[in-house]
């Protein structure tokens, strides 16, 4: 077989491909895809790195943790178990605490800058946050911890942004 021969049945196969993949969108669309899930082919994979225990690293003092796969442990002096937890924990109490804001707009992406900066100069020391919930673009002011304080705000607002409401 010569390299031109190669080619057509190479372009001739694509084309079939191409058409098969064209049919099964459309049949994937309405709701007619074959299952070909018993056709595929399964490999099975092994890892040999898995299998090799690795040596343990002393550092000194303080605790040994056992990691799994691949087993290494590593001794860590109780000081920098401390600082890890802390990272870890840092900020969670804050982002877990329930409460309400008050969204003064949602519309456009120009529309919610506009919103942001007349909140702003308005009212400098409370926090802004703009969201993206497609299609939208909405503007939510302020922290609030119970919603009677939020809708107390929210009556003030009304005045320059009469589409706020607590949220």
């Amino acid at each position: 077989m010569q390299i031109t021969d190669c080619y057509r049945v190479a372009v001739r196969l694509g084309l079939l491909l191409g058409a098969w993949l064209l049919l099964a969108g459309r049949s994937a669309a309405q709701g007619h895809l074959p299952d070909l899930t018993e056709y595929r082919v399964r490999i099975p994979f092994e890892d040999p790195y898995l299998r090799v225990q690795a040596p343990t690293i002393p550092i000194p003092s303080g605790h040994e943790y056992a990691l799994s796969k691949p087993q290494l442990r590593i001794q860590m002096d109780s000081a920098i178990i401390r600082q890890t937890e802390q990272f870890r924990n840092a900020g969670k109490s804050t982002a877990e605490l329930p409460g309400f804001r008050i969204q003064i707009y949602s519309g456009s992406n120009t529309g919610a800058q506009q919103a942001r900066t007349n909140f702003m100069t308005a009212y400098p020391n409370l926090d802004v946050y703009t969201l993206y919930d497609r299609p939208l673009f909405k503007v939510r002011v302020g922290n609030y911890l119970s919603e009677k304080e939020a809708e107390k705000f929210c009556k003030e607002l009304k005045i320059k942004f009469p589409s706020a409401f607590v949220v």
